[in-house]
């Protein structure tokens, strides 16, 4: 009988990129992480909120980008955080046996087509949707569109290739 992980099992593995099982290690190395980057939000979070208040009396629309603006860089500098503590502890290293190798690399490769494949979809329909927005045309007009099908397949390609990339890398042989 199968152990089945929990849905906040499912998610911390998700969120940072371990693959395997959970064990106290990983879990305390993952809880020292998370522990870190929630105290710069948990700063940050009350401050900006502040900040646009102060601001949006004189300048509603500077203070929503800039907030919108402050918001995603604090995100992206969190995520890079996460990514380079978890490679620096070697968390998202997966490991296999020399005759699992082969196998295993194609179970990547697979999967990694199957993610630019879905990334190209929700790409194409949301830069169809955001086209639409902007311009007041139609969505069908921007969704057979070749110019938004060949940019929406390039970007897919592109997110694939990288993905690929990175999970290829992700793979340590494990000596016997």
């Amino acid at each position: 009988m199968k152990n089945k992980e929990s849905l906040t099992v499912k998610m911390i593995k998700r969120m940072y990129g371990v693959s395997g099982v959970l064990d106290e290690y990983r879990r305390g190395e993952i809880d020292k992480i998370g522990n870190k980057a929630f105290m710069i939000l948990y700063t940050y979070m009350p401050l900006s909120a502040f900040l646009a208040l102060l601001f949006i009396e004189k300048a509603p629309r500077e203070s929503l980008f800039g907030l919108i603006g402050s918001n995603l860089m604090i995100y992206f500098l969190i995520t890079g955080y996460i990514g380079i503590k978890t490679s620096k502890l070697k968390l998202m290293d997966i490991e296999v046996e020399k005759s699992d190798i082969k196998k295993i690399r194609y179970q990547t490769i697979t999967k990694c087509l199957g993610v630019a494949i879905y990334f190209s979809v929700v790409i194409h329909f949301l830069n169809s949707l955001i086209s639409m927005m902007m311009d007041d045309g139609s969505f069908l007009t921007y969704l057979i569109s070749w110019h938004h099908i060949n940019r929406s397949l390039t970007s897919g390609v592109i997110f694939g290739v990288l993905i690929l990339a990175i999970s290829l890398l992700r793979i340590k042989k494990v000596e016997d």
